[in-house]
């Protein structure tokens, strides 16, 4: 249960960290959301991953391929769940 919560946690700061564009900073965070996602097998992978994405596309200097493969992952946990 607190793994749950802690995961919601590094997420949101990981949100925070996005909307000011500290990109570096926002993807440390979702990892470390996904690495407790990934451990208990929490059904918001997929969020997380799509999350995870999303910075890649967001950069100043896009990471294309790796923003796709993050959503491909995305949508194989949103498919699932």
């Amino acid at each position: 249960k607190n793994n749950e919560k802690l995961s919601v946690v590094f997420n949101n700061i990981g949100v925070i960290y996005k909307s000011q564009e500290e990109y570096f900073k926002a993807i440390t965070y979702y990892e470390k959301c996904l690495f407790i996602q990934e451990k208990i097998k929490d059904k918001n992978i997929g969020f997380t991953t799509n999350n995870i994405g999303l910075v890649y596309l967001s950069q100043k200097e896009r990471d294309l391929p790796k923003a796709l493969e993050y959503f491909k992952k995305a949508k194989i946990y949103l498919t699932l769940s």
